[in-house]
């Protein structure tokens, strides 16, 4: 049976391609820490509840999750970059309904995790974390910081 990390591994191994046959390896490097950061704010805020499911110890979880994290976070921004010129809401559906998807259907089918939640409330999870961790992406990433504030400022105001 296939485990959602070895998908994961697949998934950034991927993206890491794109980005570097696009020359994209600093924006790949900076939306991976990104995530990583992420990742850890996130799981420490919900570490009761993550450990509930989590037999193993605890060092095991964060060398699984944390790169996780930054793969889903390298994911989502560099393959963002490649449809920057279409709707920002369409590519963030997009983002939203390929990655829930791939991640999501994989856990159910693997049974590597268990819900607690409404599915409603986790699509909506899915949509403020691909939208924050594009957020973050942009206001940290150095070389287009201006131009992002102008696009982010786009979605909401047409």
């Amino acid at each position: 049976m296939i485990q959602i990390r070895w998908i994961m591994l697949v998934l950034g191994l991927f993206v890491l391609l794109i980005a570097i046959a696009k020359r994209e390896l600093k924006q790949a490097s900076v939306s991976f820490l990104i995530g990583v950061i992420t990742g850890f704010v996130v799981d420490s805020a919900l570490m009761n509840w993550h450990l509930r499911e989590y037999p193993g110890p605890i060092i095991i979880w964060w060398t699984i999750t944390l790169p996780c994290w930054g793969v889903l976070s390298l994911a989502v921004n560099i393959i963002w970059n490649r449809l920057r010129q279409w709707n920002p809401w369409i590519v963030l559906l997009m983002m939203v309904a390929g990655l829930a998807i791939l991640i999501e259907l994989s856990n159910m089918a693997t049974g590597s995790w268990v819900y607690h939640s409404p599915i409603w409330l986790i699509v909506a999870g899915w949509l403020m974390g691909i939208f924050y961790l594009r957020v973050a992406y942009m206001v940290v990433a150095e070389d287009s910081c201006f131009s992002d504030a102008i696009y982010l400022r786009s979605l909401f105001w047409r």
